[in-house]
């Protein structure tokens, strides 16, 4: 399993030394992304009325979630689910389910895309700058951090749901107005019914991606009983990841099993 994961981690090196200008052409987009996003967060915290509704300190850690777990998706986990679109529109899966390894495992651990590695490791410096900034327990720190690599699982599990389901069909629209943390998905379009996409696609990710984090680390749960609400936070997080690795698989195995139907 180790050896799979160092072999992807090489493949996706070497990929990345043979365009530095994509390589870096890709890194200063995402970081222009990130700065209009800075700009709005900006003029939300200087606006007159935020001070009723959220505090500067919840935008900041909110933005710097949104940033973290966003870049460490798409520069771990985010090229796999594309890769296995390419592969079922191109009818060229079959070679890789032949694989002494699991199929899902191997796109999900082999396909680093390193040209989102310097937003990673600007958005890590970022995350470290903040809580410098404003002092944070290093208890509070660990805590987020945790959530952070619990939202990357969270979000990578939510897109190869909604990603997995080009086994039904394979026309691809991009989605609009949806969680900063989505910029680059798609999904098959009409793949699932209006409130099941609002949840996968705006309850869970602004809820336990970043919502819960943000409020955890700047205070807004009540201290008297913080240690029982951040352990009651995890578990519940936990479970949902569970949960969703789950349901990713199940819908996984059962198009996969549609494929090799509709190919032989």
């Amino acid at each position: 399993m180790l050896r799979v994961i160092l072999i992807g981690f090489k493949s996706g090196l070497s990929e990345a030394k043979k365009s530095p200008l994509n390589l870096w052409l890709s890194a200063f987009v995402n970081f222009s992304y990130y700065i209009a996003q800075a700009f709005f967060w900006y003029a939300i915290l200087n606006s007159q009325s935020s001070g009723y509704i959220l505090s500067d300190g919840f935008i900041i850690i909110f933005f710097t979630t949104v940033c973290l777990v966003d870049n460490l998706y798409l520069f771990l986990f985010g090229r796999g689910s594309l890769l296995l679109v390419k592969k079922v529109k191109s009818l060229k899966l079959e070679p890789h389910l032949t694989l002494p390894i699991n199929t899902q495992f191997l796109y999900v651990t082999t396909n680093i895309a390193f040209e989102h590695f310097l937003l990673s490791f600007l958005s890590l410096v970022l995350f470290f700058t903040v809580h410098i900034y404003f002092g944070t327990n290093i208890l509070l720190v660990f805590l987020h951090f945790i959530m952070v690599l619990e939202g990357v699982l969270i979000l990578t599990s939510i897109t190869w749901i909604i990603r997995t389901t080009i086994f039904w069909t394979t026309s691809l629209v991009s989605i609009k107005n949806s969680n900063p943390c989505f910029k680059v998905l798609v999904r098959p379009e009409q793949s699932f019914h209006g409130v099941v996409r609002f949840i996968l696609m705006f309850i869970l990710p602004c809820l336990f991606i970043t919502g819960v984090p943000a409020s955890v680390v700047s205070g807004i749960m009540s201290m008297k009983w913080f240690f029982i609400q951040t352990l009651v936070t995890l578990i519940l997080i936990l479970i949902l990841i569970l949960i969703l690795i789950f349901i990713a698989k199940l819908v996984f195995d059962i198009g996969v099993k549609r494929y090799s139907k509709y190919i032989t």
